[in-house]
């Protein structure tokens, strides 16, 4: 068996550690991965109340992988909480146009009717509505059809 000189040993341990580094930095830009971290620091902003920079994290996510159901959740949530309702359904509708999903999609009623309720307290009789029509029409059920008509008699 050889022997190799304490320079070859120096020379293959380098070798080895550049190798591991490179593996390292494949694995942590690796597409998954980008997306796992930018959801969790969203998660994060959320918590903490910081919307507008979970905005921005989840849609980073978005702009990694466009099918991301939870970044358009996130990202939506982030500006329901803000009340910037027209935000929050555009979000779920591009979600939604990207990848048909019953979460989204569910998603996008309940923040519509959130959106209609605001509206209409706010006496927005035209954006109320608005946000009614925009209710997929499968998932109109008697909360939708009570407040349609406390829109209208409202009015």
């Amino acid at each position: 068996m050889e022997k190799f000189s304490r320079k070859q040993l120096i020379m293959i341990g380098a070798a080895a550690m550049i190798v591991a580094a490179a593996l390292g930095i494949c694995f942590y830009y690796m597409p998954a991965n980008r997306i796992a971290r930018q959801l969790e620091l969203g998660y994060r902003y959320l918590e903490n109340e910081q919307y507008v920079e979970a905005v921005v994290a989840f849609e980073k996510a978005i702009e990694i992988d466009a099918k991301q159901v939870p970044a358009y959740l996130g990202e939506a949530a982030a500006y329901a909480a803000m009340e910037n309702y027209p935000n929050a359904v555009a979000v779920l509708e591009r979600g939604y146009g990207q990848k048909p999903d019953t979460e989204l999609e569910n998603r996008l009623a309940e923040v519509c009717q959130e959106a209609a309720q605001y509206y209409y307290g706010r006496g927005e009789y035209d954006m109320a509505e608005e946000f009614l029509s925009r209710i997929p029409e499968a998932l109109r059920d008697e909360r939708y059809s009570a407040l349609e008509q406390e829109i209208r008699i409202g009015r």
